[in-house]
């Protein structure tokens, strides 16, 4: 069964959206550029107000990019993660990951590509935790958990002994 975070069908993959502030900041944004729009009807000295519009409007772009894009994405066979918005696609093959580690709301993936010469150092990805929903961040470490090399896991137990 396919399925993604929010409930939807999808391709054979397990997605989860980076959606927990989404709504605030789209929000925020809307009424900050609301207001904007006010105070320059009101005012005519308002030409300073470019930066407070262009945080609005960034804000409503970004809460809209949230909403609208997969933060996490778990594949048969590998795993994608877009961390920013200028950022591109890190897609990892589960069977590169030598270790993970899950510290309160970060989850740290080292891995080593197949085509890297052996004694290369891994690879770092930093997935944050904290924009996934409450009931989302769980089942998203447990995909990994299901999908990752146990090895990869025990790796990161014993280093923190």
């Amino acid at each position: 069964m396919s399925e993604t975070a929010g409930g939807q069908p999808g391709a054979g993959i397990l997605a989860f959206r980076a959606d927990r502030q989404a709504v605030p900041m789209i929000v925020c944004g809307s009424v900050l550029l609301v207001l904007c729009a006010v105070l320059g009807l009101l005012d005519d000295r308002s030409a300073g107000m470019g930066g407070a519009i262009s945080g609005s409007v960034m804000c409503i772009v970004i809460g809209v990019w949230r909403r609208a894009s997969t933060y996490v994405t778990f594949d048969s066979d590998c795993f994608e993660t877009k961390l920013a918005p200028v950022s591109g696609w890190h897609t990892v093959l589960y069977s590169e990951v030598t270790r993970v580690d899950v510290a309160g709301k970060m989850l740290t993936v080292d891995y080593r590509p197949h085509n890297a010469p052996a004694g290369a150092k891994p690879t770092r990805i930093r997935i944050r935790l904290s924009p996934l929903r409450e009931a989302n961040r769980q089942r998203c470490i447990d995909a990994f958990r299901a999908r990752l090399p146990a090895a990869a896991f025990a790796a990161a137990e014993e280093g923190r002994r």
